[in-house]
């Protein structure tokens, strides 16, 4: 059996799904509709002799490239067309806003305000963690599902997840992002597709850890987890438009780049082993005092200052480190850290 897979990253989520776990024999290809719209490309209606099925998102308003026409494309060759949603559903992001900063950058206005709120990053992350609150996160899940359901009428979608999303959101991750599904949304969009296929997939699928979106991931709140009464926690992020990377990042390196980007600091990151240093000299030749081990991966908020050397930055440190207070000087190997500047963004646009 041939499968193309045409859309977007969930299609291509699909594919790599299919091609991991797929029964023996399958054969898949994915075209992406973004890229032939951008291109001005006409879909290659004469390829699709060479398929069984083809799986797609319904595209509803842009002309020639409406699936509407695809749809009777497939139906005079005899090829089978299994359609799934837009799959898009903010509920675990109450608040967030998506900048305009060509790098996939989301955030909450509200953490930039609150990180003014405190004098220093421990009280601030004490409340965000402990006392934070969203009154109108059940409301805002709500519109969320009002807003997929409509999605899949519109576009007369054979694969439901709207329904899956409602019964579900509580007790598994369904969403990434707000556009990303996580791999239990993806199980129950798969099962779907083995009964409209006629294919059975290897079931280390549906119990194994592949995650098949990883380069995304936005931290749930604390407070989204106690107004929607979720049954899990997870406030890590990955996020490969910004950090250049997919490596999970921490709940407190989230909050560290508000906290910093609301004071026009910035957020250094150690890539290597390296020190603090309260003079410059070699690391060696310091005392303990003078000095602060870091390991690769740890974090520093700071105040950049006029350097004192070329190879050095020197900034005064907005958090509390063990054996460098805040608001004391030190200084940095420039070639040993990653520099990371979250200001809020001028123009903003709600996701949901």
């Amino acid at each position: 059996m041939r499968i193309l897979f045409y859309g977007a990253c969930h299609a291509a989520a699909l594919k790599r799904i299919f091609d991991l776990f797929g029964p023996p024999g399958i054969a898949t290809d994915f075209l992406e509709n973004f890229r032939l719209m951008r291109d001005q490309a006409p879909f290659p209606y004469d390829s699709l002799i060479n398929y069984d099925a083809v799986v797609f998102s319904p595209i509803n308003r842009a002309g020639e490239y409406r699936t509407a026409l695809l749809v009777e494309a497939c139906l005079d060759r005899g090829v089978q067309t299994v359609s799934y949603p837009l799959v898009q559903w903010g509920g675990y992001f109450p608040g967030l806003v998506m900048g305009d900063l060509g790098r996939g950058h989301s955030y909450y206005p509200d953490l930039y305000r609150l990180a003014l709120e405190y004098p220093d990053f421990s009280a601030f992350e004490s409340f965000i963690v402990e006392g934070h609150t969203l009154p109108a996160a059940e409301a805002y899940a709500a519109r969320c599902h009002t807003l997929l359901r409509r999605t899949e009428e519109i576009g007369e979608a054979q694969i439901g997840v709207a329904a899956i999303v409602e019964r579900e959101f509580r007790e598994k991750r369904m969403m990434l992002t707000a556009t990303h599904p996580a791999r239990a949304l993806y199980c129950g969009i798969v099962r779907q597709l083995e009964q409209h296929l006629g294919v059975r997939m290897d079931p280390s699928f549906y119990f194994g850890r592949y995650e098949p979106q990883t380069d995304a991931k936005l931290p749930i709140l604390p407070a989204t987890v106690r107004a929607l009464g979720l049954q899990f926690q997870d406030g890590e992020e990955i996020n490969s438009p910004y950090f250049g990377d997919t490596r999970a990042r921490s709940l407190r390196s989230w909050l560290k780049l508000y906290f910093s980007g609301a004071r026009r600091a910035f957020l250094y990151e150690a890539r290597v082993r390296t020190n603090l240093k309260s003079r410059l000299a070699p690391a060696e030749s310091l005392a303990p005092a003078e000095r602060v081990p870091m390991r690769p991966g740890d974090t520093v908020l700071g105040f950049e200052l006029p350097p004192d050397g070329p190879a050095h930055t020197r900034i005064r440190v907005l958090d509390d480190l063990h054996g460098a207070a805040r608001e004391t000087e030190w200084f940095l190997h420039t070639p040993d850290w990653r520099r990371y500047d979250f200001a809020q963004p001028a123009v903003a646009r709600r996701t949901g």
